[in-house]
């Protein structure tokens, strides 16, 4: 599997059997411990709905209707009939009111997970998929790379935007093109087995770029002045020893 590019749990507390997960080009979604998963380019929105309850919708309003004619009928005790009454109707009011449910919408149909309660950061995770969705058709070759510790990325995978210690230290992070990428690896992280390689587009970054001349090097690399939006993130993969070769996007 690919690194994963943003989490968010359906649940106030970080309940993995409830949760959405977002890589570079799928979006898997872990409902009650069962993992759906879809292709990025099959999906049209995702949006937060209200939907009606069936069942309670069904069992209220018969029981309602029942206990309403055992009533004019003079059947059973008037207060337990009038109890029964408020009962069923309270039971078909809570399936009519319905509860929130996250829905996803593909070519033809849709899917529907209902949830307790609408938290910020289900909706800040829409708000993200729904917008980099657009980047998705994205053609052009303009690409930075960024590797990054598997570790330190780990640790921010409910947030949408991505940094680095380097930043605090610097002020920027730092980045290569795809020709410098190789000896960036070999200079700085040769003795790590595994990295996680971003795939930047710099005109969706929200912070600015600026190629920077190394002395060291004696080359211009690409910085980053700030944090980096996962939205203008098109592709992830792991860097390894073994697995040099870059896609092309």
């Amino acid at each position: 599997m690919d690194p994963i590019l943003l989490v968010c749990y359906l649940k106030a507390k970080a309940d993995p059997n409830f949760q959405l997960i977002l890589t570079h080009d799928k979006l898997i979604i872990v409902y009650k411990g069962k993992s759906q998963v879809f292709y990025r380019r099959n999906i049209l929105n995702i949006e937060l709905s209200k939907k009606k309850l069936i069942v309670p919708l069904v069992i209220g309003g018969i029981g309602t209707s029942m206990a309403i004619v055992a009533m004019s009928m003079g059947w059973y005790h008037r207060q337990l009939n009038l109890l029964t009454i408020f009962f069923f109707f309270a039971v078909m009011y809570y399936g009519f009111v319905g509860k929130d449910a996250l829905e996803l919408f593909e070519k033809g149909h849709s899917n529907v997970y209902l949830i307790n309660k609408v938290l910020p950061s289900i909706r800040r995770f829409i708000g993200f998929f729904n917008s980099s969705q657009a980047f998705l058709q994205y053609t052009g070759q303009n690409f930075i790379y960024h590797l990054a510790e598997p570790k330190e990325w780990e640790e921010q995978l409910t947030n949408e935007n991505y940094t680095t210690k380097g930043l605090e230290a610097e002020g920027f992070i730092h980045a290569s093109t795809r020709e410098q990428l190789q000896a960036t690896y070999e200079r700085y992280f040769s003795d790590r087995d595994t990295m996680v390689l971003l795939t930047i587009v710099p005109d969706f970054l929200s912070n600015k770029v600026v190629h920077d001349y190394s002395h060291a090097s004696k080359e211009h690399f690409p910085h980053i002045y700030g944090p980096i939006n996962k939205t203008a993130i098109v592709r992830l993969m792991y860097y390894t020893t073994k697995k040099q070769d870059i896609p092309l996007e």
